[in-house]
């Protein structure tokens, strides 16, 4: 992104998925805050869990495909103001 013709660049957050599946506390409230705040995160997937959660990928990314592949008039039905997201 580019704020007065200076590029400016944000981290984004590594939630762990098998923290999250062994309901561990501190990375809950990450996934929280990320997801308040910046509202993207990297979800790390490289653990032994990681085969179920990629499971539920499919009908997700079809579910994504419909909605991105309906008219701009509907889908602005579904849009908010993020500029008061920071």
């Amino acid at each position: 992104m580019t704020v007065n013709g200076t590029q400016k660049t944000t981290r984004l957050r590594v939630i762990d998925h098998e923290r999250l599946k062994a309901r561990d506390n501190d990375e809950i409230q990450k996934l929280v805050s990320a997801s308040s705040g910046e509202g993207i995160f990297f979800l790390d997937l490289r653990g032994p869990s990681a085969r179920e959660a990629m499971a539920d990928l499919p009908p997700i990314i079809d579910a994504q495909r419909k909605f991105f592949a309906q008219s701009s008039e509907t889908k602005l039905t579904y849009s908010s103001d993020l500029r008061d997201r920071r």
